[in-house]
């Protein structure tokens, strides 16, 4: 009797494990992507004297710790297109030592943040973000900067997670596009979006393309292991030959399928 309530402590005991070796694995946590250290496009916000002297600037009335106080809405000094691909580091201008929310590790902005953002040049030339979602952590004092990111969102299960492109590596690839050689040109592997953080499963997905021009295009995870990105422009290249069989221009994003139907 004794061996036989051995045996079963000792198959209970077996089970458990295995029940904490599996969750370990399915629960594994992988690195989100790395932030971009030089940024795309750098924005200088203007200097209280510069503000003084633009007669076709924009300003508002806000509430800012309940009082009204002069505004000006940050978009305006974007004189950039397609503000929503980008990311944004707000960052200020001081003479010990300029500021950035990424100092404490906190992430950048997007458009859509940045969109409802003021700069208070009556309050300690402050910027201010009206979302509530958005800490005080980013309303910096002496904002001298809005440093921008260029970014591509991977989509899974509705969680969208931006990659910033100056974030990821590089490699030197030979190919022929248009008749032309290009040899050991600087790319970015298009796989290089779908990482681990996103899914470990990748062959059995299909990945929907976009570009900012709503251009779509669907792909098998071969496809997409053989595309680089040079520029704004995404090449995929036939793996044997090296020559490039299509392009697609300013991705947008990348959507995980899948059913290949889709």
């Amino acid at each position: 009797m004794k061996t036989i309530l051995l045996a079963i402590l000792s198959l209970l005991i077996l089970f458990a494990c295995s029940d904490n070796d599996s969750s370990t694995s399915k629960g594994q946590e992988f690195d989100p992507p790395d932030l971009a250290s030089t940024p795309s496009k750098i924005v200088v916000i203007p200097s209280y004297e510069e503000l003084a002297e633009m007669e076709d600037a924009v300003t508002v009335e806000v509430d800012y710790s309940g009082e009204m106080v002069s505004a000006y809405p940050l978009r305006q000094f974007i004189d950039y297109p397609y503000p929503h691909i980008y990311m944004f580091e707000v960052m200020s201008n001081d003479e010990d030592g300029n500021f950035s929310p990424r100092f404490r590790g906190m992430p950048d902005l997007h458009w859509g943040n940045v969109e409802g953002g003021y700069l208070l040049p009556n309050i300690n030339y402050r910027a201010f973000f009206t979302d509530e979602d958005i800490v005080g952590t980013y309303n910096v004092r002496n904002l001298g900067y809005l440093r921008m990111y260029r970014k591509i969102d991977v989509i899974s299960n509705e969680k969208v997670v931006p990659f910033q492109i100056g974030g990821l590596e590089t490699v030197a690839i030979s190919y022929v596009h248009e008749n032309e050689q290009f040899t050991d040109i600087e790319v970015i592997p298009l796989g290089s979006f779908i990482s681990d953080y996103v899914t470990t499963d990748k062959a059995s997905h299909y990945y929907l393309l976009e570009s900012i021009d709503s251009e779509e295009g669907l792909y098998s995870w071969t496809e997409i292991s053989n595309a680089y990105i040079v520029d704004e422009v995404v090449l995929f290249i036939e793996e044997d030959k090296k020559q490039v069989i299509s392009s697609m221009e300013w991705l947008k994003k990348i959507t995980l399928v899948e059913d290949a139907r889709l």
